[in-house]
């Protein structure tokens, strides 16, 4: 019982973090839009969209992390706690220009909202240190437990891709993807596709197997040979949000084309 109680005050003695790294944080906002749109919306509707029980504590530790970035503005309603998509998450989300510097810098932000994240990147302006440098900065120098300030240091790296000049040049869409969908902010009904090995964050999955798990298979065009694994059986609601990541992922592809041709140098003499 001792060592429970102690582990529980290593626990507190953390500072606050984002569970998750932004970009997914960026795409359980976009899952937000898509829903209520600008409106203010009851804590018990955004743990619906997104999938989650409002009492779990994967849904809290989720919200927590879209509110740390700036994302979120909670207000009181006339029965309990609303939040509703801040003006910085409507300028990320809506700003669908191939080359945009203004949500380039608003991504920005987003990064450096936290405290500890502003902090940290402040102290290291020209790049990240070592894993094993950040980790002993975040222990002995914030309080950090050991697991925390390992899933904060793995966060950190990915999301100084926000705060490199040029963005769009630095963010590897292909190699970025399975990174993304191994967050735990992902619709319980997708937990079959997640892995845990990209992110390193540590995600206990339902006590109860589900019973009824199905994949689909599919061949694209140049041959790639697509598995798409549901630990359910999926619903409207699975499709719909996978539909949206689906469509953000390609945002951030047309973003990187149109740049890219940009670079290019002209043919005319």
């Amino acid at each position: 019982m001792s060592d429970t109680a102690e582990s529980r005050r290593g626990k507190e003695r953390s500072p606050n973090f984002p569970f998750i790294a932004l970009d997914p944080a960026v795409q359980r906002a976009q899952v937000i839009y898509s829903h209520e749109r600008r409106s203010s919306a009851p804590i018990s509707a955004i743990a619906r969209h997104w999938g989650y029980s409002e009492s779990s504590s994967g849904f809290k530790q989720t919200l927590g992390a879209v509110k740390s970035y700036g994302l979120l503005v909670e207000e009181a309603g006339p029965s309990g706690k609303m939040v509703r998509l801040s003006d910085l998450a409507l300028r990320i989300l809506l700003d669908v220009r191939p080359d945009s510097p203004e949500r380039d810098e608003h991504l920005k932000k987003a990064a450096l909202r936290p405290p500890v994240a502003s902090e940290v990147f402040m102290r290291w302006p020209e790049g990240l240190p070592s894993d094993h440098t950040l980790t002993h900065f975040l222990i002995f120098e914030r309080g950090f437990s050991e697991d925390t300030a390992n899933r904060a240091a793995k966060i950190l790296r990915q999301n100084q891709v926000y705060l490199d000049e040029p963005l769009a040049d630095d963010v590897d869409i292909e190699n970025d993807f399975p990174a993304t969908m191994s967050s735990p902010v992902l619709a319980p009904s997708l937990e079959g596709i997640v892995t845990q090995s990209s992110t390193g964050l540590t995600y206990h999955p339902p006590v109860t197997a589900p019973s009824h798990a199905r994949s689909e298979k599919f061949i694209d065009p140049n041959g790639l040979d697509v598995e798409i694994a549901f630990s359910g059986e999926p619903t409207q609601e699975t499709y719909e949000f996978l539909s949206d990541y689906i469509e953000l992922r390609l945002k951030q592809f047309k973003r990187k084309s149109a740049r890219a041709s940009d670079d290019q140098p002209s043919d005319e003499t």
